[in-house]
């Protein structure tokens, strides 16, 4: 039970990670991911294809993006995904005061997400 357990933190810390990242408006591969996580870039490209289909990716020369929108509706759409996820646990996101502060690119994020050392 607590590989399991253990199996499923990673990946919740892993999914939390790249999504952080992309709504930082980072552009990600799955070689850099692969190696930073130590996963294979099957497992990666399962995440992306699987587990974060609902979210607005874009995949252009090799990497993944958030296509940009300025919807108002995407504030409700990031609350639902990150409740349907589970990702809430780990990421305290009740509201959207959050979200907006974590997406706004004209200020630093409050929030340092660190990944220990396998």
């Amino acid at each position: 039970m607590s590989d399991n357990r253990s199996r499923h933190d990673r990946l919740a810390v892993r999914l939390s990670l790249i999504i952080s990242r992309l709504m930082a408006g980072e552009s990600l591969s799955l070689k850099t991911l692969s190696d930073e996580f130590g996963v294979t870039e099957r497992t990666l490209q399962r995440d992306f294809h699987q587990r974060l289909v609902h979210l607005d990716l874009e995949y252009r020369n090799g990497r993944y993006s958030l296509r940009r929108q300025s919807s108002p509706g995407a504030i409700p759409e990031m609350l639902s995904f990150i409740q349907n996820t589970g990702i809430a646990r780990i990421l305290p996101l009740r509201n959207g005061r959050l979200i907006t502060c974590l997406t706004d690119n004209q200020e630093p994020s409050p929030c340092l997400i660190w990944l220990p050392v396998p």
